[in-house]
């Protein structure tokens, strides 16, 4: 193995946009055109745009081969990475490092995968952060010959199709319970009655519960993963040094609902058993009382009541709703035996799950282990 310059053995480009004011650049279109938003999966089968022969040629974007890796540049997707299984082209966004004898491409992305967090810290800038080609030209690279990366890559791939199958089980179980919410509560014929009717509403204040000095745990939007539907960190802070948001006590059980951006479905429920979780001023506190929690939590967690709560937001910049947009928000209630039904379902998969996330991610530990000893400095 020896230790090169990408930009050594690589040539490394990127596109551009064809003019958004040209219709005829974009309308009817039949080539494939990346952005970064295009990097979600390990390879590139389908563009979400296309632009025309026009739009090719009157731009600076470039036509690449199957086989090019790309990796994004700007924003927020810095580091993300795909190789192309199509032929393509880029906007200005995407790096695009096109395939040679030297390297294997799936090596190459593994290597950018493991690195990904290398380059978002190394992007500069404030409202758009980014890193350039002439940066990426000299990331230092673990070259091994050929036969060498043939072996990496069929050891990373054997655990990206466990990780990839135990992510499709995950999305498989959280597709039975929605069909079984349908199934059972799906045909309207339970009364209606306002959120703010089924739960507590008294939500105890920080300041009336803790004193100075009083250790807390904060929970912020940056706390959620909206994937899972669970707050997944918190940060702690002694009462009287807390952030001015921290007001909201929040109990084990009880779900969150962030005010701001509700597209985002930034949706939890609190599973801590800690009682000095407290929550921003920036959600909606919902803790069931006339309904189970697991219920209430399938409904603020639907694609109805997302786009509901999204047609209620006010603000272009910093788009929000208000809390009694959410508490006078109509739901069936349907008999607690059906509900416990519905509860019960869910705790059994929910165990499936967590047996299938442990194993998700063990699998990822050891495969970030591996490119760590492949691709480490």
């Amino acid at each position: 193995m020896e230790k090169v310059r990408l930009g050594d053995i690589y040539s490394i480009s990127s596109g551009g946009t064809p003019s958004r004011k040209n219709l005829e650049y974009y309308s009817g279109g039949t080539i494939n055109w990346v952005k970064t938003g295009d990097l979600k999966k390990k390879y590139i089968e389908e563009t979400e745009e296309k632009i025309t022969d026009k739009g090719l040629y009157n731009s600076s974007t470039k036509m690449y081969n199957p086989g090019t890796v790309l990796i994004a540049m700007y924003g927020a997707t810095i580091g993300e990475t795909s190789i192309l299984n199509i032929k393509a082209c880029t906007n200005q966004a995407c790096a695009a490092f096109v395939k040679n004898n030297k390297v294997i491409p799936e090596y190459l992305y593994y290597f950018f995968k493991s690195n990904k967090e290398k380059f978002v810290n190394a992007g500069i800038g404030g409202a758009q952060p980014n890193i350039s080609i002439g940066y990426l030209k000299n990331v230092i690279f673990n070259l091994y010959e050929i036969f060498e990366q043939e072996k990496i890559v069929d050891k990373l791939n054997k655990l990206e199709e466990i990780i990839d199958f135990r992510k499709k089980q995950i999305e498989e179980l959280d597709e039975l319970i929605k069909s079984q919410f349908v199934e059972l509560f799906g045909d309207n014929k339970f009364s209606k009655t306002k959120i703010c009717n089924i739960i507590d509403t008294n939500i105890i204040k920080t300041k009336k519960r803790f004193k100075i000095g009083e250790k807390i745990k904060y929970i912020d939007i940056s706390s959620i993963d909206n994937l899972k539907n669970e707050i997944i960190r918190y940060t702690e802070y002694s009462v009287g040094e807390e952030p001015s948001r921290a007001q909201q006590c929040i109990n084990q059980g009880d779900i969150i609902i962030s005010t701001v951006r509700p597209n985002l479905k930034n949706v939890a429920i609190n599973k801590f058993e800690y009682d000095n979780v407290i929550a921003s001023s920036g959600f909606c506190v919902l803790r069931a009382k006339d309904c189970l929690k697991e219920y209430l939590l399938e409904i603020v967690k639907s694609d109805e009541f997302t786009a509901d709560m999204v047609s209620l937001t006010t603000g272009a910049n910093y788009p929000a709703i208000h809390t009694s947009d959410i508490l006078n928000y109509e739901v069936m209630l349907p008999p607690i035996e059906l509900q416990n039904q519905f509860a019960e379902l869910v705790k059994q998969i929910d165990k499936q799950k967590f047996i299938i996330e442990k194993s998700l991610k063990e699998t990822e530990e050891l495969q970030e282990s591996l490119m760590n000893k492949y691709f480490g400095e």
